[in-house]
């Protein structure tokens, strides 16, 4: 299999396409969160970073590549903030090696000059890892209204700085100043709000760099602060009239490997439509990271409840087939549901969070982990009928912990389609789904000269026998039929994960009283049987999907008292 060759060579000494004199070293990382990536370059005999990351590692490696580099401590050493984030930053506040190949020329917007001479924690998003921002004075801040030659040429003899707006529209203004070598090379500089107020595309030669707008709308980056929906909008029409007017041939992201001009336009034009239908997504800060936090470890215990109840069908039911000696079905079956490679990713996040309960990881980190985690388990349970073969509920249950993280992340309740209902009809049609069969005796028997259609039927018959529920339901209503409001596939789902609860510790029978309670509908659940001893509490992420089924808890179970009684709106 071949691999795809990397369009810039990491850690190396490369030409920049499009230049007579000028050469780029990439630091390049995987994307985290912790750090960017540092470019190097030399233009002519002026060294300059673009971005020096939060990394003392690529630090290192940057002045180890500098080491090679002829340089002179008495000239400019030009450092370009993208923009002022503490991943892209950092290393250039606090570590000074950089200081010993030439005189620090710090460059940046004007908007984050003033957040970095102030130390400013929260624009930085260093409040969220707790990193100190040690204030730093920015010689040259870019579109500001005082750059002057002469204040140029004190800073930078020789060199120059040209303004040159663009109206790519009547709404649309793209600020644009280039900074011209005396060598007659430039830095193109333009301003590209949206992900935050101040960044900046930057090009040289064919090279553009792009910071972090590819990744702009991901989870628990929309929406930081300096977040702006409608300039990102304007800004995704900024690159694209570069892109038409400008000869590129490489972009260079804030973060992860180099893209090709046509992998660039795709990751616009995805970002276009995404953005199209993104919700309007609360601020993300610390007290975003905590909730999400608090979610994330609810949904990950969800998940180490739910997988290996999934686990045990799939496995249970290859034994059958493998009694059957239906071998071959049953291979199909262990390649349609990995159950191996689940288990592995799980077993990930248990040693990332380890990870982190040492101290060496961020909340943050652990809170995009899990996003990613969930993630994996959802793409390894759809886009095939797992339905029919382990359980509609337990699959809904468990590829919606993914949607559930997200919507906490962006600060938004996942949506819940409530319609009127009857919460009698509602846990009745999952009885009878959960105790029928799809297909008969006769169509198994009739199907025994079509191998596929045996195979099939076969297993739809195994799986349906083992996803009966081995618990009575008890159901107590009142004279007239109460409707409710609610989210159904929701609330079927609750109904199913208490039934599984209460099987697993013992429950053999399960009490259900509906009543009218002044504007409300009340489902009061209990467990009954002699051999009842919960080990475990219900989880968290059970308990709050009531609420995303449009209801909420009234009474929660306790020793002695294992009634749950959920309130629900009344339809009148």
């Amino acid at each position: 299999m071949k691999t795809k060759q990397a369009i810039l060579q990491n850690e190396r000494w490369q030409d920049v396409p499009g230049t007579a004199h000028a050469r780029i070293f990439p630091c390049i990382r995987k994307p985290d969160v912790t750090s960017s990536n540092v470019y190097l370059l030399t233009i002519g005999d002026n060294i300059v970073f673009l971005d020096t990351g939060a990394s003392q590692e690529v630090m290192d490696t940057a002045c180890d590549a500098l080491v090679t580099c002829s340089y002179d401590r008495e000239k400019p050493l030009i450092i370009i903030f993208g923009h002022a984030h503490y991943d892209h930053i950092y290393e250039g506040l606090v570590d000074r090696r950089f200081e010993k190949f030439g005189k620090p020329v710090f460059v940046c917007h004007a908007s984050g000059a003033d957040i970095i001479r102030t130390g400013d924690q929260r624009y930085t998003q260093a409040y969220l890892v707790d990193l100190p921002i040690p204030p730093l004075q920015i010689e040259l801040p870019l579109f500001h209204n005082k750059n002057q030659d002469l204040e140029i040429s004190e800073i930078l003899p020789g060199f120059q700085l040209i303004p040159n707006n663009i109206h790519i529209s009547d709404e649309i203004l793209l600020l644009s100043e280039e900074l011209r070598f005396p060598d007659g090379q430039s830095l193109f500089f333009w301003a590209v709000p949206g992900h935050s107020y101040d960044s900046m595309a930057i090009r040289i030669g064919n090279l553009l760099h792009v910071g972090d707008i590819p990744f702009a709308l991901n989870p628990g980056v929309a929406g930081i602060l300096g977040w702006d929906t409608i300039e990102f909008s304007k800004t995704l029409q900024r690159m694209e009239w570069i892109l038409e007017n400008y000869e590129i041939s490489v972009i260079c992201p804030g973060h992860g490997n180099a893209f090709s001009v046509s992998e660039f336009r795709k990751i616009l034009h995805n970002l276009k439509q995404s953005h199209e239908t993104l919700p309007d997504v609360a601020l993300f800060d610390k007290g975003r990271v905590n909730l999400s936090m608090r979610h994330a470890m609810d949904l990950m215990d969800e998940a180490y409840r739910l997988f290996p109840i999934v686990a045990g069908r799939i496995m249970l039911l290859r034994y059958h087939l493998e009694e059957l000696e239906e071998f071959e079905t049953a291979e199909d079956l262990e390649r349609l549901i990995p159950v191996d490679d689940i288990e592995k990713t799980l077993d990930g996040f248990t040693t990332y969070y380890k990870d982190f309960q040492e101290k060496k990881l961020s909340e943050l980190q652990v809170i995009l982990k899990s996003l990613q985690t969930l993630q994996k388990i959802r793409s390894y349970l759809t886009g095939h009928t797992l339905e029919h073969l382990i359980d509609p509920s337990l699959v809904r249950r468990t590829t919606r912990l993914f949607s559930d993280l997200l919507s906490a992340m962006q600060g938004v309740i996942p949506t819940a389609r409530l319609k009127k209902c009857d919460p009698v009809h509602v846990l009745n049609d999952l009885i009878l789904k959960q105790n029928s069969c799809a297909f008969s005796d006769d169509d198994l028997l009739h199907s025994i000269d079509d191998v596929t259609s045996f195979r099939n039927i076969l297993l739809s018959r195994l799986a349906e026998y083992q996803n009966c529920k081995e618990i009575r339901f008890s159901i107590k209503t009142p004279d007239t039929v109460q409707f409710i409001y609610a989210d159904v596939d929701r609330l079927s789902d609750i109904y199913s994960a208490l039934s599984d609860y209460y099987r697993l510790y013992g429950a053999d029978s399960v009490n259900v009283e509906i009543f009218p309670k002044k504007d409300f509908v009340h489902i009061a659940i209990t467990p009954v049987g002699v051999d009842w001893k919960p080990e475990l509490p219900l989880s968290r992420a059970l308990l709050r999907t009531v609420r995303y089924a449009g209801g909420k808890i009234v009474k929660l179970p306790k020793p002695g008292d294992e009634e749950i009684i959920l309130q629900f709106p009344m339809e009148k």
